[in-house]
């Protein structure tokens, strides 16, 4: 009896400081225009939390702490933001320009390993992943991560992680881009408070506890993808599981849907010749004309711009005798594939006829080749430097998937991709242009802030 009442005096005490600090988050955030803060039931587990105790830390503003609450044993709920859009006013190198010029190093990097098939990708997916990564590091592993993603100190991406995540984050009429980070630990070791509170309060991440290899533990994880994917990348998720040696896991997930400012009408969808490299296809393509379009003449290719109302989509189509290979060594391509070309003179007002494969391409990536390549290395063998976070630093990054589908139709586009990086203990008008994407092409989504959110190649419709 006593200890039960202990164990509700300790939740008393737990609840008054997070009431205070909502309190005053919501007054602080009117005054400075953050729209309202909601609640939203996210879905029921079945059980999940029979075997784990999850911490009681989830999505809050950064800037308030974070907030906390209690799960039951099939129900969980999240603080979700959404902020007036602030980023522009940190200015473009500060915040959008790293993401641009490292979706370029990675775009090069995963699309040129295609082998002949579809690929597609989320940058902003996993340079959220790696700021996640670099809290959690110390040392040289640290400094790698920070290099890549052009952070001159930890503080740089902190403040980034905010500033993106705010700017990207959006669910309302004109669309959503939802976005998702998750802690996942074992429930037989000891972790550093200090860094799991950071990582709930600075980079929004939701705390799990579980038996590492049970299959309640990997059907929590497969649940919370499938929950913050919306579903599209099932067959994926079916494969991801936690083996027992896990120390630590860290996940980020977004899941975009927007529509075409100028939707196609179907009637005029037809089937046409889609010209692959392995033989001519019979696909059905979508036909449109922009009154107001955008089209860029590079030196190798050709691109146009189609608006979304919560964005942009690029299809840049290279010239005849050019294949994507060659633009993804070209740094004129790859600077408007991820928007960091976005000089107007560039652009081109124009009456834009666009026929355009309907597409639906998903794929998944081992990453730790490709981050290796791009000057991470520390992070994935035996020694690695993750003592922010453990308290006995005995583990390294042994497993990094990602997994990525895009798929659009007359109406607009959908996108879903996550991020697993999994730390195991031991071993290591006045112009006309008709454009018609009817050979192996690049796409890339941008956010209306012009954050690369997914960038890809089609190879076959």
């Amino acid at each position: 009896m006593e200890e039960r009442e202990g164990q509700n005096n300790k939740k008393r005490r737990l609840w008054i400081p997070v009431a205070a600090v909502a309190v005053v988050a919501a007054v602080v955030g009117g005054i400075l225009g953050f729209k309202a803060l909601h609640r939203k039931k996210l879905g029921k587990y079945d059980a999940m939390y029979e075997d784990s105790a999850i911490l009681k830390y989830a999505v809050g503003l950064p800037t308030f702490g974070h907030y906390s609450r209690e799960t039951n044993e099939d129900e969980y709920w999240i603080h979700e933001i959404q902020t007036g859009r602030e980023l522009r006013e940190y200015g473009e190198e500060k915040a959008i320009g790293p993401v641009k010029r490292f979706s370029g190093k990675l775009a090069t990097e995963i699309l040129s390993k295609r082998e002949g098939q579809n690929c597609v990708f989320s940058p902003v997916n996993i340079y959220l992943a790696l700021g996640m990564l670099a809290e959690v590091s110390a040392g040289e592993t640290r400094e790698e991560i920070l290099r890549l993603t052009e952070s001159a100190y930890i503080d740089d991406m902190r403040e980034r992680y905010g500033l993106i995540w705010n700017s990207v984050y959006q669910d309302d009429e004109e669309g959503k881009c939802l976005l998702g980070s998750s802690l996942w630990l074992r429930d037989d070791s000891k972790y550093e408070e200090y860094t799991v509170k950071r990582l709930a309060d600075t980079y929004y991440s939701a705390t799990f506890r579980g038996k590492m290899g049970s299959e309640k533990y990997n059907e929590a994880l497969r649940k919370w993808l499938n929950l913050h994917t919306g579903g599209m990348l099932e067959n994926s998720v079916s494969d991801e599981k936690f083996e027992d040696d896990v120390m630590f896991a860290l996940v980020t997930t977004i899941w975009y849907k927007g529509r075409w400012g100028n939707q196609f009408v179907k009637a005029t969808t037809e089937d046409g010749i889609f010209h692959a490299v392995s033989g001519d296809l019979s696909v059905p393509f979508m036909k449109g004309t922009e009154d107001d379009g955008e089209y860029y003449s590079g030196e190798r290719f050709s691109a146009v711009k189609k608006y979304l109302e919560n964005g942009n989509m690029l299809f840049l189509l290279p010239d005849e005798g050019v294949s994507v290979d060659d633009l993804l060594a070209d740094s004129e391509a790859i600077a408007v594939l991820t928007g960091e070309n976005e000089d107007i003179s560039n652009w081109y007002p124009r009456v834009v006829h666009l026929s355009v494969p309907r597409f639906d391409v998903a794929g998944s990536t081992d990453l730790i080749k490709s981050l290796q390549n791009l000057g991470i290395k520390e992070a994935f063998i035996l020694g690695a430097d993750f003592s922010p976070i453990l308290k006995k630093n005995n583990a390294y990054i042994d497993y990094a998937n990602h997994a990525a589908r895009v798929k659009i139709d007359e109406e607009g586009v959908e996108g879903s991709a996550y991020t697993i990086m999994i730390a195991s203990k031991g071993m290591p008008p006045d112009e006309e242009v008709y454009f018609t994407l009817d050979r192996p092409f690049l796409f890339s989504v941008l956010s209306e802030d012009g954050i690369p959110l997914f960038i890809g190649v089609v190879e076959k419709p």
